[in-house]
């Protein structure tokens, strides 16, 4: 049985947070390569200029601990600075960072995991024949082969300083001698924080293997179940399948949010999504939102793409304790390499230097 279709809102975002001009692009973003050799999304906002930052050694466990939590409301962008917990994360606008690994632990005073670099995706009909060995894409045959369903985070410096706290990090499978350097660029805005991710290929990469998707990761509580967005619509999209989507403001519940397959596989994503947030459907207070700069593409559900690519039949799919979601700066396309032509060229993603940016912002 099909789900239910999401109910469609007031097509016009609320004031103040979409230009006029974003609300109904012309055509799909594309990935394009600026001057100084880094990939956007075209209608992006130009490249701002990052501060100088000085590096800083990580803190250790032996470090002055301060009990006051800056705020943004009480400091300048220019005079924010952090402090270090007692709990040992890394007091930061609002949000607190894992002094360690650099990751964003809580949002707004409510824990969350992530957001972190992740590229895989659960794989379709179109990667491989249920029952049988991978026979579709050629692209994905390779996928699981190079060990891109296993990748290793590395941090290797976390550094706060004025208004900026910067995380440099890797990410790679763990028996190979290519990966990823990506380096987080974290800002403070009212009411939340703001994500700037930059990534390129490090090492040997394969000639010709695609990646599966680029994007970040994040996991929240179960409770923020009620999903609204603004942008494709009310069904699921990807870049060669949207045809029968358009732009919309919708509004849905997470589980709502999948699309039954009778063979567990990647679905439900939202493309072009100029905000998203999630609350709870009780109407409780709290919650996340998300603002692309200018688009992301949304997908969020009740377990991970690991145990999507596991599971073999829906019955095997369990709610895990958190709401896992995906912001994806873009995806591999689908093809129809089960019964047809792989995925054509224009939808291919192709590993180079890249440029991703969002808001998070706690909702009261």
């Amino acid at each position: 049985m099909s789900p239910a279709l999401p109910r469609h809102l007031d097509p016009a975002p609320p004031p103040g947070t979409l230009p006029a001009r974003a609300a109904f692009p012309s055509s799909a973003p594309r990935l394009s390569l600026d001057g100084d050799w880094r990939f956007r999304l075209e209608g992006a906002p130009p490249h701002e200029p990052e501060p100088a930052v000085r590096h800083r050694r990580r803190p250790s466990a032996t470090d002055q601990h301060s009990t006051d939590r800056l705020s943004t409301d009480d400091l300048s962008a220019n005079q924010l600075s952090t402090c270090t917990l007692p709990t040992g994360q890394l007091a930061f606008g609002e949000g607190a960072f894992d002094v360690h690994t650099g990751r964003l632990r809580s949002l707004g005073g409510t824990e969350l995991a992530g957001p972190v670099l992740d590229i895989w995706r659960a794989m379709t009909d179109n990667d491989r024949e249920p029952g049988a060995e991978l026979r579709g894409s050629e692209a994905a045959r390779t996928w699981r082969q190079r060990g891109l369903d296993r990748m290793r985070h590395r941090t290797d410096r976390v550094c706060a300083d004025g208004p900026d706290l910067t995380v440099h990090s890797r990410l790679a499978p763990a028996s190979e001698q290519f990966g990823l350097l990506a380096t987080y660029h974290w800002s403070a805005v009212p009411g939340g924080l703001r994500l700037r991710l930059t990534a390129a290929p490090d090492g040997p990469w394969p000639e010709d293997m695609p990646l599966p998707r680029i994007g970040v990761r994040l996991a929240l509580p179960a409770s923020w179940s009620l999903v609204r967005w603004f942008g494709l619509g009310p069904g699921e999209s990807y870049p060669n399948s949207r045809a029968a989507v358009r732009v919309g403001r919708w509004e849905h519940t997470v589980d709502a949010l999948q699309f039954p397959y009778t063979f567990p596989q990647e679905n439900g994503h939202r493309s072009e999504v100029r905000w998203a947030e999630l609350t709870p459907s009780d109407g409780a207070a709290g919650g996340i939102r998300f603002e692309g700069r200018p688009h992301f593409g949304f997908t969020a559900r009740r377990w991970t793409s690991q145990d999507l690519d596991t599971a073999r039949h829906p019955h095997e799919l369990v709610a895990r304790d958190r709401v896992h979601v995906h912001l994806d700066l873009a995806q591999h396309g689908l093809g129809s390499a089960s019964c047809g032509p792989d995925t054509l060229p224009a939808h291919r993603l192709t590993a180079a230097p890249m440029e991703f940016a969002v808001v998070l912002r706690a909702t009261p």
